[in-house]
Order: structure tokens, then C-alpha cells, then sequence
């Protein structure tokens, strides 16, 4: 989650209030969200991710989004 005052961002924030929300919520873990070690870990909690600056940073879309969610796995 992101602090709008300072743009800080918080990342434990969605395991913290996922739990205390009902199994019929749809929880959507925003900003931060950079590396498929994370996505792994939140999806324990979030049914989706906003993921936005980490995949715009790279000058390849189709390998930035492959990384998030696949991991750094070689193919060969």
C-alpha cells in the first residue's frame, strides 16, 4: 500500500488486513508490487496485484511481466 501523504510504500499492509476482511472479499494488493518473490508471498492474501512502474521501467513489456510472474527462471 501506498502512503499518498509521502508516497511511502508498505508492503505488509495487505497481510495485515486481508485477514480481518471475509472470505467473499476480493482483496487487490496495490503499489510496491516489483518481483515474483512477492507477488508468491502476497498471493496468500490478495486475489489480484496493481503492478504498474515496476513493469514500465523495462524497455521489454512481455519480459518484465514474464519475471513478475514467472520468476528469473532460465529457458533453455
Amino acid at each position: 500500500k501506498r502512503d499518498l501523504s509521502d508516497l511511502s510504500i508498505y508492503l505488509n499492509r495487505t497481510s495485515e488486513l486481508a485477514p480481518k476482511l471475509g472470505h467473499k472479499v476480493t482483496v487487490i494488493s496495490e503499489s510496491g508490487i516489483n518481483t515474483y518473490a512477492q507477488v508468491s508471498e502476497l498471493s496468500h492474501y490478495a486475489n489480484g496485484f496493481l503492478i504498474g512502474s515496476a513493469l514500465m521501467d523495462h524497455d521489454d513489456l512481455n519480459d518484465a511481466v514474464r519475471r513478475v510472474l514467472l520468476g528469473e527462471n532460465k529457458v533453455c
